[in-house]
């Protein structure tokens, strides 16, 4: 051992006895291991070095002595002040015998082993430093040049352990095999030298993959075993690290040999081993890992259970500190994990995550950060393990948070933080495909893309991470359509490929190629892609192991390519096989496993494919079956289920559309959960793009089905559905905006806590940058934090921690008496009452059927509608959003002409389609004879395509003889528009009862923008400045934002903060509807391009005394994106869920000059014969308006209007 090669020197009167007395003591304790004799051995050396004088020439070697005995103490018990007191002893020794590579070279041992318990790098670098220097000094004894060079070597491999650093690596081998040349066949220290150049030849092969290198690292391996003397305190060692590659050649090669072998010495080194625990302890964690290996490779339960067994009893004997425990616990944890997954039951996990939770709570208390980190890792690992068998976000939601606290205790380059940070990613990836949340996805890109530019060495050898980045770029592709990202994908994809060296590691990164190629190939139809796609896919399942948990995956993802192929080629086998492999895929998973759904679906898409083509009924019921499974997966991410629902309806609906209802309300009634409070407002929207017209499928079934018998109405149980599936987020904002006073009042604490937690929710994503108006869309870069590349993505937001937090909160204001149904929506029997001011009209259209739901005083009823067909519908929507872009930007008058022509078809259209049947029905027949103010009012609910349609101007506007029957909804009934029963229901309640006085006439706000940075030529509203001068005759104290005292203005915040003292609202300026998110659809004030008044920024909003928002700009009542129809994501709306009861918007483009005269009429009609404010009118006074451009009473002489829609049609009243 090196400590004995160091212990020359001449025993002098006064010393000679202590020194005598340390040697027998310390090899006693090398002949019993007792506990009691290293503790003598240190007590004797101690007080030796403190009798002798410091000048005294046999101090340097007593120091020694005491230093050896301190090293071994503290290595075996972790004691840190043990090795603290070793290097002081050991730097005074050399301080005394600068010249001596022995002492040098004892203390680079002792300042190596302190790194591993503190992580501090100045340890390490003077170990080597020091190391160095005792090689170039001249030896005191006979094995000094070969015992220094291997420490020099042991510590070169520490630092590359530590920096990845290849020249540490190779210059240590090089040193190691010096040393072993050197070392004399029989001498004390060469096993151990043969055993550390077979360790590190281990590492040079898990570095670049040479085969070569492992099978020396055997062959040195078995050297050292076999060295004499047999029973030399080295012999465990060589027997677990020839045990160690072996096990390594079996993963590589797989010949059973080798792990048989790598079984047998595993054994054999725990019966030679001290029964010392922390001793024994990794050789129990070497032979738990083999047995491990065995079972997963087919072996037997026995297996597993005894790897379990040695592994609790080495967690159990190494103590907290010690820096080898959180491995220990690791491989725990992963056989725990293992045995879990194959049991089928979540004890094992559930162990897992208990033992790692209580070492990462008591790990915060540890001086080591990196140590502290590794405990963390672990508990990142069982948590993700446990989801991935129960499904349950919450663990996913803890383990990235866990994991990112965990980032913060390893420094930027290190190995640690490269493997922590490939966990962190791989978490918040599994996280993104679980919820959609695009926060998750760009935080784990960022986090992979900095892992990679910290990689030592050429970031091109990093299979892992390249393979990784290439996933999550192509997942990103999938919903931002962005090719860079793709491109990006397949690149990194194939180096991962290309750069991976072990056979066994191929397999994901095949898959992920697959993916990739397939994303690519579905987007440019290229075959090649799609047949190296299934190449890789197919080698990716031959290369994996029966037993191995992502053949699933594997399967699958060459199930869904086979079948992507056979559409495209149209080779049965192609179907044939991705038939088999699915079920395959789905035979193996458990019946629990969150992605069970996915694979499920890619197998009923499959043999739906085969009962499309070849008709056999079999796999008709086998596919729905499949899909009906995938439905009902309790684990599953909701939107897998909803789109497992909706395939599964289409294919029950032509023989059971009651059955096919039953489905689709199931799928609906998830749809709150598909677009959960946890996810940012962008994911919301997206997540609810798989059920767009879902809602009116599943109410187009229920009507078309027969009635059952004590079932419930069907006219009222469609509108529940309409109700649930339609504008979902608006609903779900609604939920937040019940009045709080009863609860402000008896629960002070818990109204603060809620609306803390809602404004919070309610928050718009920070930095979110918004494209200029002529841009069609954007992805915003995650930011970056300083340390090891942790971007800081919401790092202020924790959604997924505030949203379980708001329903903690809701749940406990629901459990006061008096608050049971807080925030909860009205029932649909509730929902008519809203009928009392005045019928609703609720439109739906389908591919199953088109109907009108009516809501009266007298209930819910349900009228056919035959001739608003589906693929009218769209026709005639695309015919006339066709003529709005010709009316705005034909090139001359006859196309214009032209284009009024098409609009006024499709205004025709609708009224003899649905408008005259729901006003028949409801006894509008005629035009009212009442006074104007008095005419009878109808709300429209339109749903999908209808919303982007007129519905109030529906008529033959151009007939001369129409008598007291004329046929056009103006004529008939005062329109307004809600975008659900539930907004009108909240509307009503939440309006204010205006004070009408003359003297009380509300203040107001009007904002204008005659000139707006940014647009061409400043996108100049010539007649901006007259609507100002107009709203002050009618407005008196108006408060004005134009920019004409200060040309900085108007603004976002100062809006923002005049809106709650300012119950009117008026707007004149440019509107923008985004094409790619709805709640970036901004008005365009002074700083639109920098901090927009966006749909997002008003969603926090909540004001008291609101009356009326009037918005007197392009586009504010419309959507444009059509997968958003249903959530009536518009400005409108948006103002209307701020607490305006009352909003006027617009549908398309108007008309500048138009606008100050609507507004002008408008204005005059709100007034009462007192001269007060009755903003309760507004309905009535925007349709005298209308009515009146329409019918020309601004022009002279017998001209009219209304041939021209487009002018007079685009404004409508949204609210109460």
């Amino acid at each position: 051992m090196w400590w004995k090669s160091f212990t020359g020197g001449r025993d002098r009167k006064g010393t000679e006895d202590w020194s005598r007395l340390g040697s027998e003591v310390w090899e006693r304790w090398h002949r019993t291991g007792a506990t009691a004799d290293l503790d003598e051995a240190v007590a004797v050396y101690r007080t030796a070095v403190e009798r002798t004088p410091r000048r005294h020439e046999e101090r340097a070697s007593l120091l020694y002595g005491l230093l050896a005995a301190l090293h071994a103490r503290g290595t075996r018990t972790g004691a840190l002040a043990d090795l603290n007191e070793a290097v002081a002893a050991g730097r005074e020794a050399v301080a005394l015998a600068p010249m001596n590579a022995g002492y040098l070279s004892a203390l680079g041992v002792v300042m190596s082993e302190r790194f591993e318990q503190t992580g501090q790098d100045a340890d390490l670098e003077e170990a080597v430093m020091l190391c160095r220097r005792a090689v170039t000094l001249p030896p005191t004894g006979p094995s000094d040049v070969e015992n220094s060079l291997e420490h020099l070597a042991t510590a070169l491999h520490l630092r590359f352990q530590r920096t990845g650093s290849l020249a540490d690596l190779e210059e240590a081998i090089d040193l190691e095999r010096t040393a072993v040349a050197l070392s004399q066949p029989r001498s004390s220290g060469r096993k151990g030298i043969l055993t550390n150049l077979s360790g590190q030849l281990i590492s040079l092969h898990l570095r670049t993959g040479r085969p070569e290198a492992l099978d020396e690292a055997v062959a040195f391996a078995r050297r050292a075993v076999r060295a004499e003397p047999a029973a030399d305190p080295h012999q465990l060692a060589c027997l677990t690290d020839l045990g160690n590659a072996l096990e390594l050649r079996y993963k590589r090669g797989g010949v059973r040999a080798d792990l048989d072998e790598s079984l047998a010495l595993g054994r054999e080194a725990v019966a030679l081993t001290p029964a010392f625990p922390t001793v024994r302890a990794p050789f129990l964690i070497n032979l738990m890992n083999r047995l491990s290996l065995r079972y997963e490779q087919g072996g037997s339960d026995a297996d597993i259970e005894e790897a379990l067994r040695l592994g609790r009893e080495a967690v159990a004997a190494a103590p907290f500190h010690h820096p080898e425990r959180p491995g220990y616990l690791f491989h725990l944890v992963s056989t725990l994990t293992l045995r879990s997954m194959h049991s089928g039951s979540t004890t094992f996990v559930d162990e897992a995550v208990a033992l790692s939770r209580a070492a990462a709570e008591a790990a915060r208390s540890l001086a080591h950060p990196e140590v502290r980190g590794a405990y963390l890792t672990t508990f990142v690992l069982a948590l993700q393990s446990r989801f991935e068998q129960a499904g349950d976000v919450a663990d996913l939601d803890e383990a990235i948070s866990v994991g990112r606290e965990a980032m913060t205790f390893f420094s930027t380059g290190t190995l640690g933080a490269e493997r922590h940070s490939f966990i962190l990613t791989e978490a918040l990836y599994v996280r993104f495909r679980q919820t959609d949340s695009m926060d998750d996805l760009n935080e784990a890109i960022a986090l992979s893309r900095a892992s990679l530019a910290a990689a030592h060495g050429d970031p091109a050898g990093q299979p892992g991470p390249l393979g990784l980045l290439g996933m999550l770029l192509w997942a990103r592709h999938e919903r931002t359509q962005d090719e860079s990202d793709l491109e990006e994908a397949v690149g990194f994809c194939r180096q991962a490929v290309e750069a991976t060296v072990h056979e066994a590691e191929l397999a994901v990164r095949l898959a992920n190629l697959a993916g990739a190629l397939v994303v690519r190939f579905r987007r440019t139809d290229l075959v090649t892609d799609l047949d190296d796609a299934v190449e890789a896919a197919s080698r990716a399942v031959r290369l994996t192991p029966r037993r191995d948990t992502e053949l699933p995956r594997y399967l699958s993802n060459l199930a869904f390519a086979l079948t992507l192929r056979f559409q495209r080629a149209g080779r049965r086998e192609d179907l044939d096989e991705a038939v088999a492999v699915g079920r395959d895929s789905v035979t193996l998973l458990p019946a629990h496993h969150p992605e069970r759904a996915k694979f499920l679906i890619n197998l009923g898409t499959a043999l739906r494919t085969r009962y499309e083509r070849f008709a056999a009924e079999a796999d008709l019921e086998t596919a729905t079956a499949a899909f009906m499974e995938a439905a009902g997966a309790e684990s599953a991410p909701a939107a897998h289920r909803v789109h497992a629902g909706r395939n599964a309806a289409a294919l029950i609906a032509p023989t059971d559309p009651v059955r096919a209802a039953d489905i689709l309300e199931a799928a609906v009634l998830l749809l709150p959960e598909v677009s959960a409070r946890r996810l940012a407002r962008s994911d919301q929207q997206h997540a609810l793009g798989v059920a767009r017209r879902m809602a009116s499928d599943a109410a187009a079934l229920v009507l078309a089905g027969p009635h059952q018998a004590g079932a419930q109405d069907p006219a009222l149980r469609a509108l529940r559905l309409l109700e649930t599936g339609r504008t979902v987020l608006i609903g779900q904002a609604l939920d937040t905006r019940d009045d709080l006073s009863e609860l402000r009042r008896h629960h002070p604490g818990l109204a603060e806590r809620f609306v803390g937690l809602r404004d919070g929710l309610d928050q718009p994503a920070p930095a979110l940058l918004v494209p200029p108006v002529s841009a069609v869309g954007g992805s915003p870069a995650p930011g970056h934090s300083g340390h090891a590349g942790v971007p800081q993505t919401h790092a202020a937001l924790n959604r997924p921690a505030l949203a379980a937090e708001f329903a903690a909160t809701l749940a406990e204001i629901r459990t006061k008496d008096g608050f049971a149904s807080f925030g909860l929506p009205p029932a649909p029997e509730d929902l008519v009452t809203v009928a009392e001011h005045g019928p609703l009209a609720v439109l739906n259209v389908s591919t199953y059927g088109s109907h009108a739901l009516l809501l009266t005083r007298d209930g819910v009823s349900a009228v056919p509608l035959p001739a608003l067909d589906f693929e009218s519908v769209i026709a005639r929507t695309d015919a006339f959003l066709d003529a709005l872009h010709r009316a705005v930007a034909g090139s001359d008058s006859t196309e214009r002409r032209a284009a009024q022509a098409s609009m006024r078809e499709v205004l025709e259209w609708l009224w003899d389609a649905a408008a005259e049947l729901v006003l028949d029905r409801l006894g509008f027949r005629h035009r009212p004879t009442a006074e104007p103010d008095a005419w009878p009012r109808l709300w429209w609910v339109p749903s999908g395509l209808l919303s982007l349609l007129p519905l109030h101007a529906a008529g033959h506007h151009t007939e001369t003889a129409a008598g007291t029957a004329p046929r056009t909804v103006m004529d008939r009934v005062v329109s307004s528009y809600t975008p659900s029963v539930r907004a009108l229901h909240h509307a009503r309640r939440h309006a204010p009862v205006p004070d009408t006085s003359p003297a009380c006439i509300p203040r107001a706000l009007g904002v204008a923008m005659p000139v707006t940075p940014g647009l061409p030529g400043g996108g100049p509203l010539h007649h901006a400045s007259e609507e100002v001068a107009m709203l002050r005759r009618h407005l008196p104290g108006l408060v004005v934002l134009d920019g004409g005292d200060d040309p900085a203005t108007p603004v976002k915040a100062d809006v923002l903060k005049r809106l709650p003292d300012c119950p009117v609202a008026h707007f004149a300026c440019h509107g923008h509807s985004d094409g790619t998110d709805p709640s970036l659809s901004h008005l365009l004030l002074q700083d639109h391009e920098r901090d927009p008044l966006t749909i997002a920024a008003l969603a926090p909003v909540a004001l008291d005394h609101a009356q009326l928002a009037y918005l007197s700009a392009c586009r504010t009542a419309s959507v444009v994106h059509g997968a958003f129809l249903d959530e009536a994501l518009h400005l409108a709306s948006a103002f209307q869920l701020a607490g305006f009861p009352r909003v006027v918007g617009t549908l398309w483009e108007v008309d500048d000059r138009l606008c100050v005269t609507i507004a002008d009429s408008f204005y005059t009609h709100l007034r009462t014969a007192e001269g007060g404010l009755d903003t309760r009118r507004t309905a009535h006074a925007l349709h005298r308006a209308l009515i009146a451009v329409r019918d020309g009473h601004d022009l002279s002489g017998p001209i009219t209007r209304s041939g021209n829609p487009f002018l007079w049609a685009a404004h409508i009243h949204v609210g109460a």
